[in-house]
């Protein structure tokens, strides 16, 4: 008779939010070696709006009442959300993506940590070693050794302050997140965080005088990644309104795992024992929150 595995549907929502999220990193990868990153974030951010906008008028047809409070904690968070992409993108504009990509990619930490402190959160003791899991094998499999024992300290420290920055940035975007779900509902936040999230973009990459025609040739992967984002978004938001963020979070760690099978099945790039590891982390992190 075979065990079954049972996880809360907070949980499983969790997983459909990093499940979407990794694919549409993948394409957004394939999208940047086409036509650049500031392209492909501004239009599959534009894209992302069009489905918002487009189930606000079908679902919601009106806004509930906001407190000022609460557009407050909303602006907050687009800056956040804003400094944090592009200290991201920055950051591989000037290191390398082996040293970047984790510290980026440890924004759940941060999260964690405001969740646990500022939002007073808890954890059973098994939860909090399942989450460690899942964020530490997160990291380890967004790098390869062999890519950064080719590093040099000099040009490696190039773009760490942006990742860390954006990290930052990330962190507490998702902090806050939390009350503006709980107050106002999955969608209605992050909708209004994209309404001012564009013009913002849109002026911040005007002012640095970057192109962002759109990319025809890139069309189809700016799509789904818009597609993606938004259903990432709101697998996220459900997620978090039936379980707290401080559980919820850190399962974003293991995004980078679904690029890089995506990545192993479609280019055939090699794993690194290192992200074997981290496979193994995430995994044994999953199985330990089903029990």
């Amino acid at each position: 008779m075979g065990v079954m595995i049972s996880l809360p549907i907070g949980i499983l929502f969790g997983l459909g939010a990093l499940l979407a999220w990794g694919v549409s990193e993948f394409f957004a990868a394939l999208s940047s070696r086409k036509t650049g990153s500031v392209k492909t974030f501004f239009w599959s951010q534009v894209i992302s709006l069009i489905v918002y906008t487009s189930s606000f008028v079908f679902f919601f047809f009106s806004l509930p009442s906001i407190s000022f409070i609460e557009w407050l904690l909303l602006l907050i968070m687009t800056i956040t959300v804003i400094g944090g992409i592009f200290n991201y993108y920055e950051g591989f504009s000037l290191g390398k993506v082996a040293v970047v990509s984790p510290i980026v990619n440890a924004w759940p930490l941060v999260t964690l940590f405001f969740a646990l402190t500022v939002l007073r959160q808890t954890l059973t003791f098994a939860q909090m070693i399942a989450v460690l899991l899942v964020i530490f094998g997160g990291l380890l499999v967004s790098f390869k050794l062999s890519d950064l024992a080719k590093l040099k300290f000099k040009n490696s420290a190039r773009g760490v302050r942006h990742a860390i920055i954006g990290s930052l940035f990330f962190g507490i975007a998702f902090t806050l997140l939390d009350p503006l779900v709980t107050s106002l509902g999955f969608f209605i936040p992050v909708f209004l965080q994209k309404v001012i999230q564009i013009p913002l973009s849109f002026g911040y990459i005007k002012m640095k005088g970057a192109d962002i025609s759109f990319p025809k040739e890139a069309a189809l992967p700016i799509v789904l990644i818009g597609i993606l984002e938004f259903s990432g978004v709101v697998t996220y938001n459900l997620a978090i309104s039936s379980e707290y963020t401080v559980l919820i979070a850190p399962l974003m760690s293991a995004i980078p795992m679904v690029t890089i099978i995506l990545a192993r099945l479609f280019f055939k790039e090699a794993l690194t024992v290192n992200q074997w590891v981290g496979f193994v982390f995430i995994i044994s992190g999953l199985a330990l929150l089903s029990l």
